[in-house]
């Protein structure tokens, strides 16, 4: 099993994630019509090779996911929608480094607490390599805040 490189992990994670009360996942998902928006978000996804995703609470399908999850896990969007994410990790861990069962992954994800996580998969990408992704992802949730689901991004590390 490959070894995590955790040098600094956190500390990124936390760098990138400081900006905690972001408008579009702390009150409504944000509507803009100009499709240069769209371009940029996609440029830059894409630059930094980090997976951003949506996840939907009731049906743990992703609405959106970044292209880039390819690039790191071998499968499309489309592809790890319909096999479904759970089924590439082989294992979980949480960010103090100790394992995580499936079991009780998958019970905090269902049990209506939709909160902020952060943790770290190995999987094995479709070509069959063992390659460590952290997760960090925040709450989202409608105007009323009835919990929709979690917006996050997927890294290599």
């Amino acid at each position: 099993m490959p070894q995590r490189n955790v040098r600094n992990v956190s500390e990124k994670i936390e760098k990138m994630s400081s900006h905690k009360k972001i408008p579009a996942v702390q009150s409504r998902q944000a509507k803009i019509d100009d499709p240069r928006v769209d371009d940029s978000f996609r440029d830059i996804a894409e630059a930094t090779g980090d997976a951003f995703y949506r996840l939907r609470y009731l049906t743990m399908r992703y609405d959106y996911l970044s292209p880039v999850i390819e690039k790191l896990t071998g499968y499309t969007a489309a592809e790890i929608n319909e096999i479904g994410f759970r089924e590439i990790v082989l294992r979980i861990e949480s960010v103090e480094n100790t394992e995580v069962t499936r079991e009780e992954f998958e019970r905090t994800r269902s049990s209506g607490k939709v909160m902020e996580y952060g943790g770290d998969y190995l999987i094995k990408t479709k070509s069959g390599e063992q390659r460590w992704l952290t997760d960090r992802s925040y709450p989202w949730s409608d105007d009323a805040g009835t919990p929709l689901g979690w917006f996050g991004i997927l890294r290599d590390i």
